[in-house]
């Protein structure tokens, strides 16, 4: 286990500074430590209070942590002034702590100040040669390097103006920025990269800047390189904010839990989802159930909010004379149409995260009734019209008007299909493993 180090205040309401920095270390398999810079008096609607921690007691905090616990990495958030900041820099070069990723932090999601005084004096005392990385934000950014930052194009031009004022990289943070999706430009010294993820509406996440930069932070202890340590920590700071919580009367609080969760349950889903695949593909009379367009089966992560949370299976699974064969390992995003469907089962019952499609056939309903499985239908002639336009709405139309009947939840969901669309039967459950005994039982 690497052991990683925050420095940064102390948010009484929980939802940012060293309180998220821990919790993000934590679930990222790291063992966190700390140094508390300062108090803050804080909830999710803002900052009443600040009481800056002596810089002897910040001193005495590090090398209690320093003598006697290896740091493999490290990071920065709020020093709330000058006079903490130089400690820490003094603190950092004498320890020779490696891996730094600095969060200059100057206000909280609230807009309360965090920083008194000039930031741009972090850069003039050196701060920035000790860093592997700083991760400012549009705002920061622009008091940093004296650059406007506005645009796309003025972030790149910041990004390189603060490599040229001694960090080894640069990650500037488009959250703030409006558009359809959160663009955050990565600079390493020679080239640049965009991190483009999809920008969620309404009020800022809380603690988002502490959770990034200490995710960075966790992945660069754990043996990555700067760029993959940034893009496993935006997917993980993008489901952290996709799963926040109200749990108080301002913003949200970025959901670390939920978040590794997801990405752990990421890797399980592939892994489950490949051995019923397999299981499918080996069973005699297999192809059978294969219908003109091919059948796909799905497995949605357990906090799946669009079809980019559920695995399929690229190219469907194919008939081939008396064979069934895939093109392609699955991979999440993979299924547009059966992940419509699993969305909105689970709208209902979120623990129906797997489903398949099958040939039609009269014969195969009546041996899944005479199995006692459960099974309904939606007809398409009764789909609105301005259903029938939209991509993948019939799927979510049709389970809709199955599932707002209320249980007892369907093992079966079929359609005789229309003008151009094909009959299709569709087996629904847990997990995929379930979902293809439940197809193979009816070889029977």
């Amino acid at each position: 286990m690497k052991c990683i180090l925050t420095i940064a205040g102390s948010d009484s309401g929980g939802g940012a500074g060293i309180q998220a920095d821990l919790k993000t270390i934590t679930v990222l398999g790291g063992f966190g430590m700390s140094i508390i810079t300062a108090l803050t008096a804080q909830n999710t609607t803002g900052v009443t209070d600040v009481f800056p921690v002596p810089v002897s007691f910040i001193g005495a905090q590090f090398k209690a942590v320093a003598k006697d616990i290896k740091i493999d990495a490290a990071k920065t958030g709020m020093l709330y002034n000058q006079e903490t900041a130089k400690e820490v820099i003094t603190l950092l070069e004498q320890y020779n702590v490696k891996n730094l990723v600095i969060d200059p932090v100057m206000a909280a999601t609230s807009g309360d100040t965090l920083f008194s005084g000039n930031i741009s004096s972090l850069a003039v005392e050196n701060f920035f040669n000790l860093a592997s990385l700083i991760t400012p934000n549009t705002q920061e950014a622009s008091q940093l390097c004296g650059i406007e930052v506005t645009s796309i194009k003025t972030m790149e031009q910041a990004a390189k103006a603060m490599a040229k004022m001694g960090a080894a990289s640069v990650l500037v943070k488009g959250g703030h920025m409006k558009g359809k999706d959160a663009v955050d430009i990565f600079y390493d010294g020679s080239a640049i990269h965009h991190f483009v993820s999809k920008r969620y509406p309404g009020n800022s996440i809380h603690g988002t800047g502490c959770t990034l930069s200490s995710a960075i932070a966790t992945f660069l202890g754990q043996g990555l390189s700067t760029f993959e340590a940034i893009k496993k920590a935006k997917e993980f700071i993008t489901k952290a904010i996709e799963t926040a919580v109200m749990v108080g009367k301002g913003h949200k609080p970025a959901n670390q839990l939920a978040a590794a969760q997801t990405l752990l349950d990421g890797g399980n889903i592939l892994m489950e989802l490949k051995a019923a695949i397999c299981r499918f593909t080996n069973s005699s009379g297999a192809a059978s159930f294969i219908p003109e367009v091919q059948s796909n089966i799905a497995y949605a992560s357990c906090n799946a909010k669009t079809c980019d949370d559920i695995a399929g299976i690229p190219g469907r699974l194919i008939r081939l004379g008396k064979t069934v064969i895939t093109v392609s390992e699955p991979m999440f995003g993979a299924s547009k149409h059966i992940a419509q469907i699993i969305l909105a089962a689970m709208k209902y019952e979120s623990s129906l995260r797997s489903c398949m499609n099958i040939r039609y056939d009269n014969a195969i309903l009546e041996k899944a009734r005479h199995k006692g499985f459960i099974i309904k239908s939606f007809n398409r002639n009764d789909e609105p019209e301005m259903i029938k336009q939209k991509e993948g709405g019939t799927m979510e139309w049709g389970t809709d008007t199955i599932f707002q009947k209320g249980p007892p939840w369907p093992d079966i969901i079929f359609d005789i299909g229309g003008a151009g669309k094909e009959p299709m039967i569709r087996v629904i459950d847990k997990d995929p493993e379930i979902v293809v005994n439940k197809v193979l039982s009816l070889l029977d």
